[in-house]
């Protein structure tokens, strides 16, 4: 993803959570992207669909083994976004 691309998802996109110390999630468009934060060596991508997102979370609570369907390290949830989705 080139630093045009992440720009304009920040820019133009909804912050869905602070996902750790090396990404955000935004949704922008019909899908969601991590963007790597500045400073933290990670890379950007896009993460999933988001007619999918409900899935994914699904599939990484249980490889990850949480309890709840949104990862307990996320930060600055956006619930309000989420709940449109039937996430909670």
């Amino acid at each position: 993803m080139t630093k045009n691309e992440e720009n304009n998802i920040v820019k133009n996109g909804v912050l869905v959570a602070n996902m750790g110390s090396n990404w955000d999630l935004w949704q922008y468009g019909d899908m969601l992207y991590s963007i790597a934060k500045s400073g933290s060596c990670a890379g950007s991508s896009c993460w999933c669909p988001i007619a999918r997102l409900r899935a994914h979370l699904c599939k990484l609570r249980r490889i990850c083994k949480y309890d709840a369907l949104i990862p307990p390290y996320w930060q600055n949830v956006n619930y309000d976004f989420l709940a449109i989705y039937g996430i909670q």
